[in-house]
């Protein structure tokens, strides 16, 4: 049976330490996201916090997502449009599994991220069993920068598009209700080491400087176009002010053989199936069966605990909520 740590699914890929945890961090504590993972800030600072989110524009705009971390980029989904509570708690564990896996610095994750945000919403009552909460294995199909081209992936953003093909990759999101929720992408924690440095990450010249080309060329960049995260149907930019948001192509399909990928995607997504499989009948049991983390890689595992154990506060005013963040009545 196929599992994360199986050799059917390969566990996600570290990006370098130095990305990974690169740049003071903006973002001020666990209660923005509703988790214990961080020490909460104060009421104040938690305002302030919510403050520069709101003002930042709307999310799916490149130019006000560069000025946030990629997690408040998350975050602040639920914020800009009504959502009922398991939407808005989807956006939390959401922006938490974005902000875990920047800090690891993991590639490839899209399956870990889909088991611990799945498990998060179970333990906080958000999964039901129904079918609503409903995770997926499929396919991303992308354009890709023709790697024997001398430009690569550095050339600057808003070049003229250089050779192009069909890259085909197998990938796990969510579906709530039809819509999808897929915080896991190449290249964050190079993307979100920048956004905290204040360096554009769309700027070539600036990020060399700032991190040097080898360290660019192990974190996956990619100034000049990027596939976007997606938070229940909205696209979330990554990348910088300049980088072009291309369209979230995800399919259930099976790409033809002429697209580069397409066979071992296949096999891999057959394994992914098999994964989730396995834990819907973990969830059907109650959650019964075991710690999913044995066995995962170090890294994965310490994700996976960080995401699942996510616990959603909920608060009845305004005035319960002060108390809350101030840690009265806890």
């Amino acid at each position: 049976m196929a599992s994360l740590s199986s050799p059917a699914c390969p566990p996600p890929r570290a990006a370098p330490r130095a990305l990974a945890r690169g740049g003071r961090s903006r973002r001020l504590g666990s209660r923005a996201f509703a988790s214990s993972s961080t020490p909460a800030p104060s009421p104040d600072a938690f305002r302030a916090l919510e403050a520069e989110i709101d003002a930042a524009g709307s999310p799916s705009s490149s130019g006000a997502s560069a000025r946030l971390t990629l997690a408040d980029a998350v975050w602040k989904v639920s914020r800009d449009a009504p959502m009922s509570l398991r939407d808005r708690a989807a956006c939390a564990i959401a922006a938490e599994a974005t902000q875990a896996l920047c800090d690891a610095g993991l590639d490839g994750a899209g399956l870990l991220a889909v088991l611990a945000v799945r498990e998060a919403m179970r333990r906080n009552g958000f999964d039901r069993g129904d079918g609503r909460v409903r995770p997926v294995a499929g396919f991303k199909v992308f354009a890709a920068a023709d790697e024997d081209d001398p430009r690569g992936s550095t050339a600057p953003a808003g070049s003229p598009n250089i050779s192009r093909r069909r890259r085909a990759e197998a990938h796990c999101w969510l579906e709530i209700d039809g819509r999808v929720l897929d915080v896991a992408a190449d290249g964050m924690a190079l993307c979100d080491a920048a956004r905290r440095l204040g360096v554009d990450y769309s700027h070539p010249e600036r990020m060399a400087e700032r991190f040097g080309t080898e360290a660019l060329r192990a974190g996956g960049y990619a100034p000049r176009a990027a596939r976007p995260l997606v938070v229940l149907g909205v696209p979330v930019p990554v990348g910088g002010t300049r980088t072009r948001t291309l369209a979230p192509k995800l399919t259930l399909e099976t790409p033809p053989e002429r697209v580069e990928g397409a066979r071992e995607a296949a096999a891999l997504v057959d394994a992914y199936r098999a994964t989730l499989e396995e834990d819907d009948r973990r969830v059907a049991g109650g959650g019964s069966g075991g710690d999913p983390a044995e066995g995962m890689p170090p890294e994965a595992a310490e994700v996976y605990r960080r995401v699942a154990g996510v616990v959603i506060e909920t608060v009845r005013d305004e005035r319960e909520r002060e108390a809350k963040l101030r840690g009265e009545g806890a």
